[in-house]
C-alpha cells in the first residue's frame, strides 16, 4: 500500500502536470484514460513484487528470491507486458519498473555512466551506480517521501502510522553505501539526516541523546529539526545492543515508542516530549549482534534483502572502475585489464567459497570490502612503469595482502598459494612465461656480476613478492623490491634513523620482520588505513609498528599511557587531541592500541565508531565544533564543501578519517578477541589484518 502511495503521486503529476483548475474538472475520474489504466496495472504488479518478495534473498544455502521469481513468472507473468532488451536473458521480474507510460522496462537500461570523482583512486569508497543500486534506492526514496512523520499529521485520513524502510543483509552488501548515497544525493535541499552507528553498549539514555542533538525545540514541548526541513534518521546495525535479561533491547524500545506514539520522555523533567517532521530508514546485519530485532518494531518498517551482487555486476563495477585508471597505460598494459577484472572476481570467489568462518576462524569473512581492497592495490599502479610482467606481480601482491594475510592454518595458505597459481595460469599464461624469462635473466645476470667469490645467487621465484614506495628512492611510486637483500639495507638504514631520534629499539629484521613491515607501511601510507596486527605477546607487533609508521612514513606515533587514574574521559580527551590533529591540523598520526590497554571494553565502542564512521557521539562541545568548522572553512570551500555547518562537519570527518591511521595489537590467546570482534563488527570489517604467525 505505501509503494502504491508514492507511484500513485507520481502518477497524478505525470497526467495532471499542467492542468488548471478547469481542466481538472474536465479530466473527472483518471480511470477513464487508458494510459492510467495501463500505469495502475504495472504500479501494482511492480508494489506487489516488491512488499512480497523484497525481503527475500539468494545465499548459498537460501535461494527464496528465485523461487518467488519462478512463482511470479508462472502465476502473474502474463497479466503485465515485461519487454527486455534481450529476449534470451533469464527473466527476473526484479529487474523491472514502470516508466511514465506503464512501460516494464529493465534497470540495466538506465544505469548511469560512472563518472570517476576526485578520489577514485580510494576504490573502497567509490560508489558505481548498478541495476541493484538503483532498484533498492526506487524503494526508498517512494517510501522516505510518503512516510508519516511521527507527531505531525498523517499524509492521508486513515494513514495513522509511521513506516520505516530497512535494508537487511551480511557484511559487505552495500547497505550503508546505498543509504548514505541516498540521503547525500537523491533527497531534496529540504530534507536533512542524521546518521546513528549502534553498538554493542549503546542503551536507550545514549541514543536518545543523540537523536535529540538533531532537533531543535519550536514551541512548548515541541521538538523538530529547523523549520521548514524534514528530518531523516538512518540507524545503521539497529540490531547491534546487548539483549537484556528481559529479551529486550532498550533502543529499539525507544525507537518504537517514538514511531507508535511520536514522543519520547525526559527523564530528568519527568516531562513529555513530541517529536516532529522526523522518519528513519535502517540497516542491519542478521548474522551479527542479536541476530533479529523486537518484531513490533520490525512492523514499522519495509524490509529489502541485500544480496552479493552477481558475477555479472561484479565484472561491470571493477571493469568501470579499471578501464579509468589504466586508461592512459600502454596498449599491451590496458589489454590485460578484462582478463585482470575476472581474475580478481576469480580468487575472490574461491577464497570466499572455500575459506568459511568458523567459531575460531571468525574472521574469515570475504566480501565486497576485501575485493575493493584488491582493487585499490592494483589502482596504485602507475602509467611509467607499468608493464604486463608488473600488473602480474602486483596482482600477486595484493591478493596476498588482501586474502593471505587474514589465514590462520598452515594448510589454509598451502590451499590459497595453490589457487594464486591455478588462477595465473589461468589467465596470465603469456605473463607468466615472461616473467619466469626475466627472472632467469636477472639471476644469470647477478651470478655474473658475483663472480667466483661463493656466494650462493638467490632463484628470484624463491623470493616473496613484495611492493614497497620507500625502497627505490622513496617518493609514491609503488614498485617491487629488488630482492630481500636490498630490502634488508634499507630497513636497517631507516632503523638507525630511527634510533637516532627516538628510543633506540634493539630489532633484528629477519625475513619475516621485515615482511611485516612492509605490511603495515603499505596499510597506513593509504588514506583511512587501519591495521589490526595479531600475534602473542613479544612477537613484536608494536616496535615493528613504530618503525613502520615512524621511521619510514614519518608519522607521529600515538599510544595511550594507562595508569590506575585513567578513565573513560581520559580517553575521550586523548580522541579530541587526536582528531584536532588530524582534522583541523592535517597531521597524519598513527594511533597505536594494545589489548591489554583495554582495561574496559566500553572504550572499543569508541574506537569502534571512529573506525566504521568517523562520527563519535559527544566527543566535543558543540562550542568546540563550531570553533573546528569555522577555521576548517576556507580550506573546506577549496575541496568544493559548501559553507554550512553539516558541509563543514562532513569534511572535518573525512580529514580525520583520512589521516588518523588507527594500529591495533591483539593476542589471539584466549577468547577475549573473538568476543570483542562479535561487539564491535568495526574492528574486523573496517581494517586490514596481518596474522603474526609463531
Amino acid at each position: 500500500c505505501y509503494l502504491m502511495e508514492g507511484l500513485l503521486d507520481e502518477m497524478n503529476k505525470t497526467f495532471l502536470k499542467g492542468m488548471n483548475k478547469v481542466q481538472l474538472e474536465e479530466a473527472g475520474t483518471l480511470l477513464h484514460n487508458p494510459d492510467v489504466v495501463t500505469y495502475l496495472e504495472a504500479a501494482f504488479a511492480y508494489a506487489a513484487v516488491w512488499s512480497l518478495g523484497g525481503m527475500n534473498i539468494n545465499e548459498k544455502n537460501n535461494d527464496s528470491r528465485r523461487r518467488f521469481n519462478s512463482w511470479w513468472k508462472v502465476k502473474h507473468k502474463k497479466d503485465v507486458e515485461y519487454k527486455s532488451s534481450d529476449p534470451k536473458k533469464p527473466f527476473d521480474v526484479f529487474s523491472f519498473f514502470p516508466d511514465q507510460k506503464g512501460l516494464m522496462k529493465e534497470w540495466d537500461s538506465v544505469v548511469p555512466d560512472y563518472k570517476a570523482g576526485a578520489n577514485a583512486r580510494l576504490v573502497t569508497q567509490v560508489f558505481v551506480p548498478t541495476d541493484e543500486t538503483l532498484r533498492v534506492t526506487r524503494i526508498v526514496d517512494l517510501l522516505c517521501k510518503t512516510a508519516y512523520t511521527p507527531g505531525a499529521q498523517p499524509n492521508r485520513p486513515g494513514r495513522e502510522q509511521c513506516w520505516g524502510v530497512m535494508l537487511v543483509g551480511g557484511a559487505g552488501t552495500g547497505k550503508t553505501a546505498m543509504l548514505e548515497n541516498y540521503l547525500r544525493n537523491e533527497t531534496d535541499e529540504k530534507t536533512v539526516y542524521k546518521t546513528i552507528n549502534l553498538n554493542f553498549y549503546t542503551d536507550a539514555p545514549a541514543l536518545k541523546d543523540i537523536l535529540e542533538s538533531a532537533i531543535t525545540k519550536r514551541q512548548g514541548r515541541t521538538f523538530g529539526p529547523p523549520v521548514p526541513k524534514r528530518l531523516i534518521y538512518y540507524i545503521d546495525d539497529i540490531n547491534m545492543q546487548e539483549v537484556d535479561k528481559y529479551d529486550t533491547q532498550s533502543t529499539s524500545e525507544l525507537i518504537r515508542q517514538h514511531m507508535d506514539y511520536g514522543v519520547w520522555y525526559d527523564t530528568k523533567a519527568l516531562d513529555q516530549k513530541t517529536i516532529v517532521d522526523t522518519s528513519y530508514v535502517s540497516s542491519m546485519n542478521p548474522k551479527a549482534g542479536s541476530f533479529t530485532i523486537n518484531p513490533r518494531l520490525q512492523s514499522h518498517f519495509t524490509t529489502i534483502g541485500c544480496m552479493m551482487p552477481s558475477k555479472a555486476t561484479l565484472t561491470g563495477i571493477f571493469k568501470q572502475i579499471l578501464t579509468f585508471h589504466m586508461r592512459e597505460f600502454k596498449e599491451e598494459v590496458r589489454n590485460m585489464g578484462e582478463r585482470m577484472v575476472d581474475a580478481c572476481i576469480d580468487i575472490h570467489s574461491r577464497v570466499t567459497d572455500k575459506f568459511l568462518p568458523s567459531s575460531v576462524k571468525f574472521h574469515y569473512l570475504f566480501n565486497m570490502r576485501e575485493l575493493g581492497k584488491l582493487f585499490q592495490g592494483v589502482c596504485r599502479s602507475e602509467k611509467t612503469k607499468s608493464t604486463p610482467t608488473f600488473m602480474l606481480h602486483l596482482f600477486e601482491h595484493e591478493c596476498m595482502r588482501v586474502y593471505h594475510d587474514r589465514l590462520l592454518s598452515k594448510e589454509d595458505i598451502v590451499s590459497f598459494n595453490k589457487e594464486i597459481a591455478n588462477i595465473k595460469n589461468k589467465y596470465f599464461v603469456e605473463e607468466v612465461r615472461a616473467a619466469k624469462e626475466a627472472d632467469k635473466a636477472a639471476e644469470e645476470k647477478a651470478a655474473a656480476a658475483a663472480g667466483g667469490d661463493g656466494k650462493a645467487v638467490v632463484k628470484r621465484e624463491d623470493e616473496p613478492v613484495i611492493f614497497t614506495t620507500f625502497e627505490q628512492g622513496g617518493g609514491t611510486l609503488y614498485l617491487r623490491s629488488p630482492g630481500m637483500s636490498q630490502l634488508r639495507l634499507v630497513l636497517d638504514s631507516k632503523l638507525e634513523e630511527y634510533n637516532e631520534e627516538n628510543a633506540a629499539m634493539d630489532l633484528v629484521l629477519f625475513g619475516m620482520a621485515m615482511e611485516h613491515v612492509t605490511r603495515i607501511v603499505r596499510i597506513v601510507e593509504q588514506d583511512r588505513g587501519n591495521a589490526l596486527l595479531v600475534g602473542v605477546g613479544g612477537s613484536g607487533k608494536q616496535s615493528l609498528s613504530r618503525l613502520a609508521s615512524k621511521g619510514i612514513c614519518g608519522y607521529e606515533v600515538f599510544q595511550i599511557k594507562v595508569t590506575q587514574t585513567y578513565r573513560e574521559a581520559d580517553l575521550k580527551t586523548d580522541l579530541q587531541t587526536l582528531y584536532k590533529k588530524t582534522g583541523e591540523k592535517n597531521q597524519q598520526v598513527s594511533f597505536l592500541l594494545t589489548d591489554a590497554q583495554i582495561v574496559d571494553d566500553k572504550w572499543l565502542v569508541y574506537i569502534n565508531d571512529t573506525l566504521s564512521s568517523g562520527y563519535v557521539p559527544d566527543l566535543f562541545p558543540p562550542e568546540d565544533l563550531e570553533g573546528i568548522c569555522g577555521s576548517l572553512r576556507s580550506a573546506a570551500k577549496a575541496e568544493g564543501y559548501a559553507d554550512d555547518p553539516t558541509a563543514l562537519m562532513d569534511f572535518f570527518i573525512s580529514r580525520v578519517r583520512k589521516n588518523l591511521h588507527i594500529i591495533l595489537c591483539f593476542s589471539p590467546v584466549g577468547d577475549v578477541m573473538r568476543q570483542r570482534c562479535r561487539k564491535f563488527p568495526g574492528l574486523i570489517n573496517c581494517t586490514e589484518i596481518d596474522w603474526f604467525h609463531p
